[in-house]
């Protein structure tokens, strides 16, 4: 049984409200949940963009650039 996640609420445009709505519905089906989906998207997102980030990170510091010196 995995832990429960932390609760969260945004608000979003509703332009993006009725690309999530069909986003959901294409993906997973008209009954399944837009916040699950929402969660899905975002968590999606964030580990993706974290993930870039620490690549870029590893290759300036092969690189030789360690940012220790404001480089």
């Amino acid at each position: 049984m995995s832990l429960p996640k932390p609760d969260l609420h945004i608000r979003i445009s509703d332009t993006a409200m009725q690309a999530l709505r069909a986003v959901t519905c294409a993906e997973r089906g008209e009954d399944f949940p837009i916040a699950t989906m929402a969660a899905d998207l975002l968590e999606e997102k964030l580990l993706g963009r974290t993930h870039t980030i620490k690549l870029a990170a590893e290759r300036l510091a092969r690189a030789g650039f360690s940012g220790k010196d404001r480089e």
